[in-house]
Protein backbone atom coordinates (compact mmCIF):
# COMPACT_ATOMS: atom_id res chain seq x y z
CA UNK A 1 0.00 0.00 0.00
CA UNK A 2 3.03 2.70 1.40
CA UNK A 3 4.45 1.69 -2.05
CA UNK A 4 1.38 2.20 -4.29
CA UNK A 5 1.10 5.89 -2.22
CA UNK A 6 4.80 6.54 -2.95
CA UNK A 7 4.30 5.69 -6.99
CA UNK A 8 1.01 8.10 -6.99
CA UNK A 9 3.29 11.17 -5.13
CA UNK A 10 1.54 11.12 -2.04
CA UNK A 11 2.83 10.53 1.51
CA UNK A 12 1.02 8.55 3.72
CA UNK A 13 0.92 9.01 7.65
CA UNK A 14 2.06 5.66 8.91
CA UNK A 15 -0.31 3.94 11.64
CA UNK A 16 2.05 1.76 13.65
CA UNK A 17 1.37 -0.38 16.44
CA UNK A 18 4.27 0.36 19.35
CA UNK A 19 6.00 -2.49 18.62
CA UNK A 20 6.00 -2.63 15.13
CA UNK A 21 9.37 -1.81 12.68
CA UNK A 22 8.96 0.30 10.31
CA UNK A 23 11.10 -0.83 7.45
CA UNK A 24 13.76 1.94 5.94
CA UNK A 25 12.54 2.50 3.25
CA UNK A 26 9.38 4.17 4.73
CA UNK A 27 11.05 6.25 7.30
CA UNK A 28 10.63 8.96 5.25
CA UNK A 29 7.22 9.21 6.32
CA UNK A 30 5.52 10.60 9.61
CA UNK A 31 4.77 7.72 11.60
CA UNK A 32 2.22 8.10 14.61
CA UNK A 33 2.45 5.01 16.92
CA UNK A 34 -0.85 3.85 18.41
CA UNK A 35 -1.82 0.72 20.22
CA UNK A 36 -5.10 -0.57 18.45
CA UNK A 37 -6.23 -2.31 21.80
CA UNK A 38 -5.66 0.69 23.49
CA UNK A 39 -5.51 3.70 21.40
CA UNK A 40 -4.87 7.28 23.31
CA UNK A 41 -7.47 10.18 23.50
CA UNK A 42 -7.70 12.20 20.53
CA UNK A 43 -6.32 9.36 18.09
CA UNK A 44 -8.23 11.24 15.16
CA UNK A 45 -6.20 14.57 15.79
CA UNK A 46 -3.16 12.72 16.60
CA UNK A 47 -3.21 10.93 13.43
CA UNK A 48 -3.67 14.53 11.98
CA UNK A 49 -7.16 14.84 11.34
CA UNK A 50 -6.62 12.72 8.14
CA UNK A 51 -9.13 12.48 4.90
CA UNK A 52 -9.16 9.11 4.56
CA UNK A 53 -8.22 5.78 6.93
CA UNK A 54 -7.08 3.12 5.14
CA UNK A 55 -7.37 0.15 7.62
CA UNK A 56 -4.71 -2.75 7.38
CA UNK A 57 -4.17 -3.26 11.15
CA UNK A 58 -5.53 -6.32 12.35
CA UNK A 59 -4.10 -8.14 15.24
CA UNK A 60 -2.89 -11.58 16.52
CA UNK A 61 -2.10 -12.74 12.79
CA UNK A 62 -1.20 -15.48 11.30
CA UNK A 63 -3.33 -17.27 14.42
CA UNK A 64 -6.38 -17.70 12.82
CA UNK A 65 -7.87 -20.06 15.32
CA UNK A 66 -7.25 -18.25 18.18
CA UNK A 67 -10.44 -16.45 20.45
CA UNK A 68 -8.14 -13.32 20.75
CA UNK A 69 -10.12 -12.11 17.02
CA UNK A 70 -13.59 -12.00 18.72
CA UNK A 71 -12.86 -11.82 22.60
CA UNK A 72 -10.13 -8.62 22.04
CA UNK A 73 -9.67 -7.89 18.60
CA UNK A 74 -12.92 -7.15 17.12
CA UNK A 75 -14.31 -5.08 19.97
CA UNK A 76 -11.48 -2.97 19.92
CA UNK A 77 -11.18 -2.58 16.34
CA UNK A 78 -15.00 -1.61 16.47
CA UNK A 79 -14.69 0.80 19.43
CA UNK A 80 -11.38 2.28 18.16
CA UNK A 81 -12.71 2.94 14.24
CA UNK A 82 -16.24 4.21 15.32
CA UNK A 83 -14.66 7.08 17.60
CA UNK A 84 -12.64 7.83 14.63
CA UNK A 85 -15.83 8.25 12.33
CA UNK A 86 -17.03 10.21 15.35
CA UNK A 87 -14.81 12.34 15.57
CA UNK A 88 -14.76 13.61 12.02
CA UNK A 89 -13.13 10.77 10.03
CA UNK A 90 -15.05 11.22 6.46
CA UNK A 91 -13.47 7.97 4.90
CA UNK A 92 -12.71 4.51 6.22
CA UNK A 93 -11.12 1.87 4.16
CA UNK A 94 -10.90 -1.43 5.91
CA UNK A 95 -9.33 -4.41 4.58
CA UNK A 96 -10.38 -7.44 5.90
CA UNK A 97 -7.94 -10.14 7.92
CA UNK A 98 -6.69 -12.22 5.33
CA UNK A 99 -8.26 -15.00 6.62
CA UNK A 100 -11.04 -14.71 4.08
CA UNK A 101 -8.51 -15.42 0.94
CA UNK A 102 -7.45 -19.09 2.88
CA UNK A 103 -4.91 -19.82 4.77
CA UNK A 104 -1.41 -21.08 3.23
CA UNK A 105 -0.22 -24.71 3.65
CA UNK A 106 2.12 -25.56 6.90
CA UNK A 107 5.95 -25.46 5.70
Amino acid sequence: MVAELERRDISPVLWVRPSSVVPAKWQCHRQVRIDVLEPPAKTFERLGRPDLLIHLAWGGLPNHKSLHHFEQELPAQYRLLKQLVEDGLPNLVVSGSCLEYGRSPAR
